[in-house]
Order: C-alpha cells, then sequence, then structure tokens
C-alpha cells in the first residue's frame, strides 16, 4: 500500500509537485491527480475545499444582511452579522494556502493536452521550451520518488521514459545529454518542432546538419538506394513496444461479463504498416481550426487527394484522412492514432436500437444517473473519480496498465461494424477531443445515421448535454494512448 507523506506540509508540497507533473505527462495525468487527492484528503478533502469556496458567498450574504439590518436600526442583528462575516473572513485567510493547493488539485481540468506531441506546438502556451520543461519534470519525479516512497516504482518508470524523449531544445547551448547521440530521425522531427514555433535559426541549423548526415551516410553506403523524400520520422520512432493485442487475464473478463463488457479482439488492417507511416509522416504538419461546425467532417476531397495502398477500405481511407486534416488528442491528451493492428480491449456491447441500460453496470459504479443527457465533462470528472476503483476492485485490472474511457472512435468502429452500431439518428462519446487554436478542446462523437453511421465522427463542446448522445465505456490498455516512445 502506497505511504502517506508524514506531515500535512509535505503532504500539500507532494501534492503541488504531482498537479505539475500532471500538466506534461498527461496520459497518466489521472494516475497523478488522484494520488493527489489521496495525500490530500486527510487535510482537505474534495467535500472540504467545496465548502470553503462557498465561504465567500456566506461572507457576502452576511454583509448583505447587516446593510439591510443597518437601514432598520436592529444593531443587535447588525453585531451578530459582522461579527459572523469576521469570524468567517479570518477563517478564510488562515485557510487561504490549503485552498490554493486545492484548488489546483480538486479543480484540475482532467484532459490536458501532451506538450511533447507531435505537432501540438500551435496549442502551447508561447514560450515553452520542450527540453527544459521535460528536465525540469524528470526532476520532478526525482523528487517525488523520494518524498512519496510508496509510489517510487511509477516515479522512476515515467522518469526513465520522460529522460529519453528527444526534444528540441530552444537554443543548442540548453541541449543536455538525452539529445545526443541523435539519428537522423531524432533530428527531422525536432526540425518539425522548430519550424511548428518558428524557431529559423534552430531550423537552420538542423536542416544543415540533417544534409551532412544524410551526405556522409550517402558516401559510406552509395550501393543503396536513396530514402524516400518523406517529411516525419519513421514509423519505428512510435511503434509501440506492448502487444496490445494480447488477451486479458480470464478472470478479468469473466468480471467483466457481469457489468455488460464484452471482449472486442481487432485483427490488423490490410496494408496497416503503409497507413501507419502515412500518419506518422503526416501528423505534425495539420494547423489548428479556429471552429468547427457540427456535424460529420466532411472530407471526402482530402481522401481523393492522396495515393492509399487499393486494398484499403473506404472507410480506412477516410479515418486516416481526417487525422491529416484535424487535430485530435485521446483523453490522456496524446496525440491520437488509430491502431492499425491487432487488438484487445473490454466494451459494453448493449444494441443501439433501444434504450441503453441506465440502472445497473458501469453508468451505476461511476455514479452517473443514466446514459444520455452526460456532459463530457461530467463524464470524465466521474472517470477520474471512480474508474481506477472499478478497474482495480471489480475487474482486477491495474489501473496504471489499463484504462477506462469511453470508446476510441477507431475501436468503436471496427467493432461497431460487426454489431450493427450506427443505425440510429444518435450520437456515441468516443474518447478524445479535437483541438481547435488557442487550445479551446471539443469532445468527439460519432456514430450518427444521418451523418455516414459507424464511419461519422464529429465533435460537440464538452459542456453539452443533449440527449441525443449515449455513454458507452470500454476498457483500453494504456499504451494505446501514448503518441511517442522515444
Amino acid at each position: 500500500m502506497a505511504t502517506k507523506a508524514s506531515t500535512p506540509a509535505s503532504a500539500t508540497a507532494t501534492a503541488r509537485l504531482l498537479v505539475e507533473v500532471a500538466d506534461a505527462d498527461t496520459v497518466y495525468r489521472d494516475v497523478y491527480l488522484r494520488r493527489a487527492h489521496t495525500l490530500l484528503a486527510p487535510e482537505l478533502s474534495a467535500e472540504q475545499y467545496r465548502g470553503l469556496r462557498g465561504v465567500q458567498q456566506q461572507i457576502d450574504e452576511a454583509v448583505a444582511k447587516s446593510r439591510s439590518a443597518t437601514v432598520l436600526q436592529d444593531w443587535k442583528l447588525v453585531q451578530e452579522l459582522a461579527s459572523r462575516a469576521e469570524d468567517l473572513r479570518r477563517g478564510a485567510q488562515a485557510q487561504a494556502p490549503l485552498a490554493a493547493i486545492g484548488e489546483l488539485a480538486y479543480d484540475a481540468p482532467a484532459v490536458a493536452v501532451d506538450p511533447f506531441s507531435p505537432g501540438m506546438a500551435a496549442a502551447l502556451k508561447s514560450g515553452v521550451d520542450l527540453a527544459d520543461l521535460r528536465d525540469r519534470t524528470v526532476a520532478k519525479l526525482d523528487d517525488l520518488a523520494k518524498v512519496d516512497a510508496g509510489e517510487a516504482a511509477f516515479y522512476a518508470t515515467r522518469r526513465a521514459w520522460l529522460a529519453e524523449l528527444v526534444v528540441a531544445a530552444r537554443r543548442p547551448e540548453q541541449a543536455t545529454k538525452s539529445d545526443a547521440p541523435r539519428t537522423v530521425a531524432d533530428l527531422e522531427r525536432l526540425a518539425f518542432e522548430a519550424a511548428n514555433r518558428g524557431d529559423v535559426a534552430e531550423l537552420n541549423r538542423l536542416s544543415t546538419e540533417i544534409l551532412a548526415r544524410k551526405a556522409g551516410e550517402k558516401a559510406k553506403k552509395p550501393e543503396e538506394a536513396p530514402t524516400a523524400d518523406v517529411p516525419g520520422p519513421p514509423t519505428a520512432m512510435d511503434a509501440c513496444p506492448v502487444d496490445l493485442g494480447a488477451a486479458f487475464p480470464a478472470d478479468a473478463v469473466a468480471r467483466a461479463r457481469t457489468l455488460g463488457f464484452a471482449v472486442a479482439t481487432t485483427q490488423p488492417q490490410p496494408n496497416a504498416a503503409p497507413l501507419l507511416e502515412y500518419v506518422t509522416a503526416r501528423v505534425a504538419q495539420p494547423g489548428l481550426l479556429e471552429s468547427e461546425h457540427e456535424g460529420a467532417m466532411r472530407i471526402e476531397a482530402l481522401v481523393g487527394q492522396h495515393e492509399f495502398p487499393a486494398d484499403v477500405a473506404e472507410h480506412v481511407k477516410v479515418l486516416v484522412a481526417q487525422l491529416v486534416r484535424h487535430t485530435f488528442v485521446s483523453s490522456g491528451g496524446a496525440r491520437y492514432r488509430p491502431g492499425f493492428g491487432a487488438e484487445a480491449a473490454l466494451i459494453e456491447d448493449f444494441p443501439e436500437d433501444g434504450a441503453p441500460p441506465a440502472d445497473g453496470g458501469v453508468a451505476k459504479k461511476l455514479g452517473l444517473a443514466g446514459r444520455r443527457g452526460l456532459a463530457r465533462d461530467e463524464i470524465e470528472a466521474a472517470l477520474l473519480a471512480h474508474g481506477a476503483r472499478l478497474l482495480a476492485d471489480d475487474l482486477g485490472l491495474d489501473p496504471k496498465e489499463y484504462r477506462l474511457v469511453c470508446p476510441p472512435p477507431d475501436l468503436y468502429t471496427r467493432f461497431g461494424r460487426d454489431a450493427g452500431w450506427g443505425t440510429q439518428p444518435q450520437w456515441t462519446h468516443l474518447d478524445g477531443y479535437q483541438v481547435l487554436k488557442g487550445g479551446k478542446l471539443r469532445a468527439l462523437v460519432g456514430g450518427n445515421a444521418r451523418y455516414g453511421g459507424v464511419n461519422d465522427l464529429t465533435s460537440i463542446a464538452p459542456s453539452d448535454r443533449r440527449d441525443s448522445v449515449v455513454a458507452r465505456f470500454a476498457v483500453v490498455r494504456r499504451a494505446r494512448m501514448v503518441a511517442r516512445w522515444r
């Protein structure tokens, strides 16, 4: 069992570190935030924090009533109200430092954009230096391992991954040991990042180095054919080292069936490697839209502009083209890319042509009131609060390896095609968000028969509570959310 920090001061300091790391290591953001909540709870629970937020309203109400009592010259009441307001104000001031960390932890958005994902430079705050952010996050994970010993192994694992992540320094002299030695593919990725943020000096330096390295390689191996001039790094940089197709434990499957889950297994798409290479090479290129009108994201013209292998299904072409045109992230904040290979997942398989189950199973355990009329913000909050407990206690799965989410778009499409979904004039909440300019997020939904059926993919406001959107849930391996592996 994880140990708590030894004193209130260390608990709040550790919670602050956890929130800060959660902003950078976003695929595990929910893990960090839940840990921060656990550490803070003995000193300031979520309910107590909400109570502190209501103190100012109580003060304002007491002051307003005292004004009315003054007009009526009810001095006894004035004295009582003024004394109450003063006591409340002193209490609020004394609790201000604790309330401040409570705000960071309990009011933190459930989803944040991964700053290290390809093509996300336009969504970052101005002046963010990725190399500096990486190094500062590595140092904070070192600190967390020291003050939160019960989770030290987890922090060490995340530290090791971040420390090896290749990112660009804003100035060459800022480069750290983890930036070298760098392959040509590494340099090409860094050049894309420099181009996205408009750093022409760094772009010039990198392009010069790339040309020199390629010329050197060509001189050493003149017999080899030149590499195709395709932008971006090769697939190997982003290949997932986790076997997403591995079967779930038999006991977990048996428990899952009692909650309404079915085992969803997908097979590799034809020509999966060329498709993944196509997306990988271009995923850093799309710009961010100012806004996205409701309805299907029409991209037929874009599909026709590109060469795809002859035996690739039309719906796969549509999904790939959407990824080229739009910027999507998963609920883990990392750049969303479809899984073209084999994958095993658990997914609620209730039919779409009837009333969705509302009074049991997953929705009940998440504390949700039904399946319709739920805002994505509400769903994400429920998943953050209860998702890990459902995985661990009800399914016997490690929440650090697995995650409970709305179905990812590619999983919904591939499983839904066989399940007969996409025939109703309604949407289903899908995992992930469309990123607009300024970092604004719109929640992904899909499956509406009026806009393309199971192939439909669009976005709505995270606060939208319309009845025409249904919630269903899936259990996936967290590794499928990682956009980069080095």
